[in-house]
């Protein structure tokens, strides 16, 4: 096997320098407990899984794309990391929903049904400032693993102009590796094959592990983005995150990105807030034994979902995203390590199933209250409360630039 280097400094010296910089400008009058702690943590977590090639990669191309005013979002694990969120322009802050002063550093974290975003504005009750609140609670066990020993991963969502500029610095970054174009279906990308490593034939790249897969999904909502940051003057990244959290859904419905079936359930659901909207958009995207036999149509899934989010059961345990289960049973009195791997078995559906004791045989034995049973073993996917987030974010972005150019348009 050959050998994989990338262009970085040594000891990920750089990262953990651009890292710290990005701390304190986030956070300029003091570091509060919970982010010090989890900053930390997740560093510990960058060394020991050896992402640090992930993030720095992840950080060159941010920067090309804010260079070249391309709107960029990633997918993947690496999304809900508090690094990642320091590094990039994420709005996705995966702490508790907080309060925070940037004058004087008085921290609040909330116990709320809400994500941070939507809270309601505030004054520092020590110095008067307007408060910035944040937080969508993501558990750092959903970006590393129930062990925080899973190295995180991203694919690329950008417009096609994009790709030649990925391209060039994903070439860059693998200076000594062999870096070449694929297609898949729906996912294109870049493949790097380590130095000295010999493929039989390009068919490999797609299964070979040996070989790292970038992948890139050009996504006509950024395109809107990107031609409507030309026409309002405004950039993707300045949009304030409060402000993409006041967003209605029909507001979201009528940028007409989404489809059939979450269209329905927000006509039937009505969801109130922005949580409630992601809530909304991870069941129109659950695989769940529930739904089996009810028709491949929108209207008939529409109608499954419904009734069983209506049942006592998941009155009980809202279980949207993997991370609300692992919520549920924290709130149940499990410990964080049981609970990080029921997260990790129901993401693909594994609990129930012989892979997930085969996976994690200490928990033979472990008994789950009725509801949440029955939940973990009728659910097939469950999505990632980030890329949830990150897709309602993206769809109110789109929503407020329509409503600019509207007013550009007038004007």
């Amino acid at each position: 096997m050959g050998t994989m280097t990338f262009q970085g400094l040594p000891e990920n010296k750089m990262t953990k320098q651009v890292c710290k910089e990005a701390l304190l400008r986030k956070y300029p009058a003091g570091l509060p407990i919970p982010v010090r702690e989890r900053f930390e943590e997740e560093l510990k977590c960058l060394k020991n899984t050896g992402s640090v090639e992930e993030l720095e990669l992840a950080y060159r191309l941010k920067q090309k794309a804010d260079k070249e005013k391309q709107p960029l979002l990633f997918r993947g694990t690496i999304t809900g990391s508090f690094l990642f969120f320091l590094i990039s322009h994420s709005r996705v802050n995966p702490l508790k929903p907080h309060y925070y002063c940037s004058k004087c550093g008085y921290y609040e974290e909330l116990e709320t049904d809400c994500f941070g975003i939507e809270l309601p504005s505030k004054t520092c009750p020590d110095c008067g400032k307007q408060l910035e609140a944040e937080g969508f609670e993501i558990p750092i066990e959903s970006v590393w693993g129930p062990l925080r020993s899973t190295p995180f991963y991203f694919e690329i969502n950008s417009t096609p102009d994009f790709y030649g500029h990925a391209e060039s610095v994903i070439k860059a970054f693998y200076a000594d590796s062999d870096v070449r174009k694929f297609a898949e279906t729906e996912l294109p990308g870049f493949a790097v094959i380590p130095k000295g490593y010999l493929l039989s034939d390009d068919s490999n790249i797609h299964e070979d592990n040996n070989v790292k897969k970038i992948h890139m999904i050009f996504d006509d909502a950024l395109v809107r983005i990107r031609d409507l940051q030309k026409k309002t003057g405004v950039s993707f990244y300045e949009i304030p995150a409060s402000e993409l959290g006041r967003i209605n859904c029909m507001d979201i419905v009528n940028t007409g990105i989404f489809d059939e079936l979450f269209v329905n359930l927000v006509m039937r659901i009505r969801p109130r807030c922005f949580k409630d909207i992601c809530s909304v958009f991870a069941l129109s995207r659950i695989s769940c034994s529930y739904i089996q036999g009810h028709g491949l149509n929108a209207v008939s899934k529409t109608e499954a979902l419904c009734e069983m989010v209506n049942q006592d059961f998941y009155q009980k345990y809202p279980v949207y995203t993997m991370e609300d289960f692992f919520d549920c049973m924290i709130r149940e009195g499990f410990d964080r390590e049981t609970s990080a791997k029921y997260m990790d078995g129901i993401h693909f559906g594994a609990i129930g199933r012989g892979r997930f004791l085969k996976k994690y045989p200490e928990l033979e034995g472990v008994l789950l209250p009725d509801g949440l049973s029955q939940i973990a073993n009728s659910i097939q996917y469950l999505w990632y409360r980030s890329e949830v987030v990150n897709r309602i974010l993206k769809a109110a972005s789109l929503s407020l630039f329509q409503k600019m150019e509207e007013v550009h348009i007038y004007l």
